[in-house]
């Protein structure tokens, strides 16, 4: 037992001595490549520090942003965290150890994905103000498990067009990760324009083998824009509307039939059916709450008046339940598709 102990202490010894080593050499390196050096020197961390406390502190900022906690919180939280006399120092130090963990989690990923045969790309932006690119590969392990990584977040200034996304790939997927040309053999992407003219160059300039993938989720997604409903969608924006421009209605509808409104997003697959699906739910509860409602009076006489009238009740709910009958299935496929589940294979099973 003495044995056995003293063995596990000379590895953890070893395990921490290396650690130190790593980050001291990838710091040196950091700091020379800018030319700060100096202007590091006095922060402390190229100084002597215990070999626990370097270990506690790496762990800490590490911890912090797999949170997704700014690391400027660990000021406040910092008596807590040195409670048992550690020392953790403050936020503008420790946000100096970022680069060597970033340098590490690259090493962790490069280390992965040289393991595997073969790889496919996932790319796309959003459109809201400024653009976030992010890029993922996906693969299968040695036990079969479908598994994806990010390999990066990128924010940009404005949207890219093609040129610039076939660069931004590149420059992630070949000089940073270093994926040999053969190995990533398909990428999936939205239909967009700028989008297949990237991939047609990331073909010809780099890699040759890749399959182009347009993305199955959005065909039965437009399936639910080509529902002709023309009633179903002047109520249903005029009820979006209402709890959009009224705070006071939305409390008072989470107060009476004690559930949070859902409200449209022009970003989720389907996000006006599942508002329309909560409505066909608490449909006997929508007249009465109108009916008490003092805000919003222009939303309130309209949709008032298509429940007042006999003829447009009875067409609102045949559409309604239409609506929701026909969506379902494509609501299920469309996530399906999209990769959460099972591959595309298996939804047609």
């Amino acid at each position: 037992r003495h044995r056995r102990g003293k063995a596990s202490r000379s590895r953890e010894v070893e395990r921490q001595v290396l650690v130190k080593t790593s980050f001291e050499q990838n710091q040196k390196r950091h700091c020379e490549e800018a030319g700060k050096a100096s202007q590091l020197a006095g922060t402390g961390l190229t100084d002597a520090v215990d070999i626990n406390v370097l270990v506690r502190r790496i762990e800490t900022v590490q911890t912090f942003m797999k949170a997704g906690i700014p690391l400027k919180k660990i000021d406040y939280l910092r008596p807590l965290l040195e409670a048992n006399h550690s020392s953790v120092t403050d936020s503008p130090h420790l946000t100096t150890y970022v680069p060597f963990i970033l340098e590490e989690e690259d090493k962790r990923l490069k280390s992965e994905l040289a393991s595997t045969s073969a790889l496919s790309v996932v790319f796309d932006g959003s459109t809201h103000l400024s653009e976030a690119l992010a890029i993922v590969v996906r693969f299968v392990d040695k036990e079969w498990c479908l598994q994806q990584r990010l390999l990066r977040l990128h924010v940009v200034a404005r949207s890219l067009n093609g040129q610039q996304l076939t660069r931004e790939l590149i420059r992630c997927l070949s000089l940073a990760f270093q994926i040999p040309a053969g190995k990533l053999v398909a990428a999936m992407r939205d239909g967009a324009a700028v989008n297949g003219a990237a991939l047609q160059s990331l073909k010809e300039i780099m890699f040759p083998r890749l399959y182009d993938v347009i993305c199955a989720s959005h065909s039965p997604d437009n399936v639910g824009r080509r529902f002709n409903m023309p009633l179903l969608d002047d109520f249903g924006k005029w009820w979006v509307g209402l709890f959009a421009r009224s705070p006071a209605a939305k409390l008072a509808w989470r107060t009476k039939p004690g559930l949070a409104i859902k409200s449209g997003s022009n970003t989720p697959w389907w996000s006006y059916w599942e508002v329309l699906d909560q409505l066909l739910t608490c449909f006997a509860d929508v007249e009465p709450f109108l009916r008490n409602l003092d805000v919003a009076p222009a939303y309130r006489r309209n949709l008032l008046g298509v429940l007042d009238e006999q003829e447009s009740l009875v067409q609102l709910k045949m559409e309604l339940a239409a609506t929701i009958d026909a969506g379902k299935v494509f609501v299920s496929k469309t996530y399906l598709l999209e990769g959460d589940g099972d591959v595309i294979v298996d939804a047609y099973a």
